[in-house]
């Protein structure tokens, strides 16, 4: 059985014109904190890390959208074995 979950984050484009997808911002910047601290973290505006069960946070951002100011931040609770994925979006309105 494995012990570590899988967590997957995408920072993605949000709004634009009309019916626009999300698109991945290539040099999103992620951060996954975990009791204060930065455990990982990318800036190619994805992530994919096998850590242990339990709490984390995780933020996204890009230098090019709100002046490289975080655009979201989320909570999420990883579970032993099982694959989490979370969109992280920035508004390009």
């Amino acid at each position: 059985m494995n012990l570590l979950a899988i967590l997957v984050v995408t920072v993605l484009t949000s709004g634009g014109p009309h019916n626009a997808k999300p698109i991945r911002i290539r040099n999103g910047v992620i951060h996954v904190v975990r009791n204060g601290a930065v455990i990982a973290s990318a800036k190619s505006g994805k992530l994919k890390v096998h850590l242990k069960p339990g709490l984390y946070r995780v933020s996204g951002s890009s230098p090019d959208i709100l002046q490289g100011r975080t655009c979201q931040v989320r909570s999420v609770r990883l579970r032993r074995g099982h694959t989490t994925r979370v969109n992280l979006y920035c508004s390009i309105k």
